[in-house]
């Protein structure tokens, strides 16, 4: 039986039909950009003889990095986003709702050296795939299928007839250990590139969500001279990097700053008293004025441990916590019934023959006692029955126990909107919601970046 840990922070008074609240201040107010182009366009290296410099975004996702160009305050000054990369179709269709933009679906890895010099971007933004580095996966690295792509970049970097003058890469913490890192340090040094990586969370910055994140900046021939820290240093969590490069959000800033109006309906951010009965004690609870949240991720919306934050919009905390102790009494009863249940849907559907497996495999055992006995494997036909008979007797259980103590909270996900917003997208970024369901919507911004962080790599990377 799992422990009851459900975490709550202080309640706040909205309704939870409303979403609406303070807007976030826009980082394109507060990153004015420089207008006297021809004092920048020699900064950093960037001088080839093009105006406006172009850039390039691979693994463009929502197009996050060429919105962090343009909110960043001296990027828009020496260029635009020339070209975008990315095969994930959901994620292109928002990028083009929101920027007018096309991009391109072709595979990166089928771009020779020759099809990256004919972009003739002088600036690389990219986002490679985490897969290969996260926690929760392999780990394979550079020996998993989807490092193909980066990997294949790298080999064409030395190559080049006009390498890129400047890179910048955001990846998942984990990636700076990898066999992929050392490869693309060891490139970057050999082609003449200057680089240091960052360890940066987007609480760095005063925005009451966590998003830690590796990121990387490089620039060919021009050494920086913001640190005296040599190519190749690691900088971790580096308050002198967000005190000259960021822009932070006032000490105290609450998640009612980053709450948003949101297309789709109120019915698809509502946990159902299912979800709250399987998952609840693994949810973290905040509220509008908490000053925290965890880190989003694509399985937002489809797990309670490790997707990110859920919100508790109307109750006080005294009744929070009421309401989590009444919870916590009645959940094992609630589990205890859903495997009695299932027992009983299984036997009725099989046969003799699959009824004595299923014993001798330990099943009904497992289910009469499963912190004595551990939940065998099954496969095929089996696996499918008693899958189907456990959704059955979720339902059965559900429709006929009493309410969910935690039903009572109005708890719900966050808006994608939401979501963006903490990410640093623009208040006007939006959602195709005739396109793009919300569980999509949670998938690919779980998997996107900060903009305002990158932002102020960007700065960093011209100016540092």
């Amino acid at each position: 039986m799992a422990t009851c840990s459900t975490r709550s922070r202080r309640p706040d008074s909205m309704d939870q039909e409303q979403v609406q609240t303070a807007a976030t201040p826009d980082l394109g107010d507060r990153r004015p950009c420089l207008t006297d182009r021809s004092s920048v366009q020699t900064w950093a290296g960037l001088d080839r003889g093009r105006t406006p410099v172009h850039v390039a975004e691979f693994y463009s996702g929502l197009g996050g990095l060429g919105m962090a160009w343009e909110a960043s305050k001296y990027g828009p000054a020496h260029g635009t986003v020339a070209h975008a990369f990315d095969i994930n179709e959901v994620a292109n269709t928002i990028h083009e709702f929101n920027t007018q933009r096309t991009v391109s679906r072709r595979d990166i890895t089928r771009l020779a050296p020759a099809d990256l010099d004919a972009l003739q971007c002088d600036v690389w933004l990219l986002s490679p795939p985490c897969q290969p580095y996260t926690r929760k996966g392999k780990r394979l690295g550079s020996a998993d299928p989807r490092a193909g792509s980066f990997l294949s970049m790298l080999d064409a970097l030395p190559s080049l007839a006009q390498p890129p003058t400047h890179l910048l890469l955001e990846n998942v913490l984990g990636f700076e250990k990898s066999e992929t890192y050392a490869r693309l340090t060891e490139t970057l040094t050999a082609t003449g590139y200057q680089f240091h990586g960052f360890v940066l969370n987007s609480s760095d910055f005063g925005v009451p969500n966590s998003r830690p994140r590796f990121y990387l900046v490089a620039r060919r021939h021009q050494p920086f001279t913001s640190t005296p820290a040599p190519s190749g240093t690691i900088h971790d969590h580096p308050a002198w990097f967000v005190a000259q490069f960021g822009t932070c959000d006032p000490p105290g800033t609450t998640l009612q700053s980053y709450l948003r109006t949101t297309q789709y309906p109120a019915t698809d951010l509502l946990l159902t008293a299912e979800q709250l009965w399987k998952g609840g004690d693994a949810y973290d609870i905040v509220h509008a004025t908490s000053t925290r949240s965890c880190c989003f991720t694509k399985a937002y919306g489809t797990r309670a441990a490790g997707g990110g934050s859920v919100l508790s919009p109307t109750a006080p905390e005294a009744e929070i916590a009421d309401r989590i102790t009444a919870y916590c009494a009645m959940r094992p009863g609630i589990l205890r019934a859903v495997d009695t249940t299932t027992t009983g849907h299984v036997r009725a559907v099989v046969t003799p023959g699959e009824l004595a497996k299923l014993d001798r495999l330990g099943l009904f055992a497992h289910l009469a006692d499963p912190t004595a006995h551990a939940k065998p494997t099954l496969t095929g036909k089996l696996a499918r029955v008693v899958d189907e008979a456990r959704a059955r007797a979720w339902r059965d259980v559900v429709t006929t126990s009493p309410p969910c103590p935690l039903d009572g909270l109005g708890l719900r996900h966050f808006a994608p909107e939401e979501m963006a917003a903490l990410h640093g997208f623009p208040d006007a970024f939006a959602f195709p919601v005739d396109k793009v369901a919300c569980k999509q919507a949670w998938q690919v911004v779980g998997n996107s970046l900060s903009v305002r962080v990158v932002a102020a790599l960007v700065d960093f990377m011209l100016t540092g």
